[in-house]
């Protein structure tokens, strides 16, 4: 393990044969590129990595501020409410 020398981050690596582990973070990757990357570079060409950094990072204090008063809600966890509620939806609509 070693400290980044920006910010003090903390490099880890997920344990051996922990599938759940590494589930998240290929989940989490997957979401990056799929609501920054994908979406972002179509719409901006970027002259420098420092401005990228700092869109990217604009996006995840977004991603990671709650939206709700009264529900710590995240970007992250919308749609997950959302299709939990879609589902007990239609489980409520079954006869």
């Amino acid at each position: 393990m070693f400290t980044c020398t920006r910010g003090d981050i903390d490099h880890t690596k997920t344990k051996v044969k922990s599938p759940q582990t590494n589930g998240i973070c290929e989940r989490f990757h997957k979401t990056i590129l799929q609501e920054f990357y994908q979406i972002t570079l179509r719409k901006k060409v970027y002259q420098s990595i420092e401005e990228l950094q700092a869109d990217l990072d604009e996006w995840l204090h977004h991603y990671n501020t709650p939206i709700g008063d009264c529900l710590a809600i995240t970007c992250r966890h919308r749609k997950e409410l959302i299709r939990a509620k879609c589902v007990a939806a239609e489980r409520r609509s079954r006869p």
